[in-house]
Parts: structure tokens; sequence; C-alpha cells
């Protein structure tokens, strides 16, 4: 995934998310030489994986990792999966949480609204290849949509009440 040649990264991630639906249950299963199932390995790579990709191709990545989560039978592990893929989209949100608090105008800049738009993407991937068990990542995060979807709504307020 880190070829540069057009048209190589996206061929790399459909790729990627194609076999990771046909063949989910085999990244959650341990081999006899293996600590652990491929996946963790695959989630705590995440970053070194995705530096060279366009937003649309880590959204497949996410995706397909979302996937072999759901093929875990284990719903303790599952969450536990769902939490450490979504942890580095999760330590960038509540970066801009801080931010917000700090200056409700700081959601304005064009960078924050496409950091937040990008991790919305990857939740709503997320979620849909996951399933259910996404509903216990979602009830950690859902207070701070709601404050964030009221911090949007004063700055939209303010912003028509100065025109």
């Amino acid at each position: 995934m880190h070829e540069k040649h057009p048209g190589v990264q996206d061929m790399a991630s459909e790729t990627f998310l194609k076999i990771a639906k046909l063949t989910r249950h085999m990244f959650i299963s341990r081999n006899d030489y293996d600590k652990e199932p491929y996946v963790n390995d695959l989630i705590r790579q995440i970053p070194e994986n995705q530096k060279d990709l366009e937003q649309h191709q880590k959204l497949m990545v996410y995706e397909g990792i979302g996937h072999m989560i759901n093929a875990e039978q284990n719903p303790l592990v599952q969450e536990s999966l769902v939490i450490n893929q979504l942890q580095y989209v999760d330590f960038e949100w509540k970066q801009i949480l801080v931010l917000a608090n700090q200056d409700a105008n700081q959601l304005m800049i064009p960078e924050v609204v496409k950091s937040i738009d990008f991790i919305l993407k990857v939740n709503t991937r997320v979620a849909e290849s996951v399933g259910y068990t996404y509903l216990s990542y979602l009830r950690q995060i859902f207070v701070d949509l709601l404050k964030m979807y009221g911090l949007y709504s004063q700055c939209i307020s303010n912003s028509v009440k100065q025109r």
C-alpha cells in the first residue's frame, strides 16, 4: 500500500477489502505458531500502513478490518478489537474536542472540518462492517457527538446572526 504508482494504492486497498470480506475468519483465528490473531497486528500497523493512502483508501482498510472483527465469536474480544481499531481516530477526536472546548470557532477551520468528516466516515464504515458490537464504542462517544453537534449548531447560529 506504500507504492506511489498511480492506481496501485487503489488496487491494493480494494483487494485488501475483498480479501478481508472473503477470508475474515482466518484473520481472527490464532495459528499454533502465532501469539495472537493476525488482526491484532493489522490494527497495530494502521498508522504505518495508511500513511501513504488517500482518505477513500484508508476507509476501505478500516472497513476491511471491521469485517475481520465481525467474524470474532466472542463479544468481549470484538469490543476490545473495535476499541483498538478506532484508537487512532479516537485520539484525534479527543484532540478536536479539547480544541472546541477552548474555542468553538476552531471547529470552522477547514482542516478541523476535514478531520471530523474523516473520523465520522471511519466510524460509519466500522459500524457497518462490525455490526451490533459497534454500539459499545458508540456508547463511549455518544455524549461527545452530541456536544459536537451542539457546538456546530452554535457556530452556525452565530454565523447567521452576523450576516
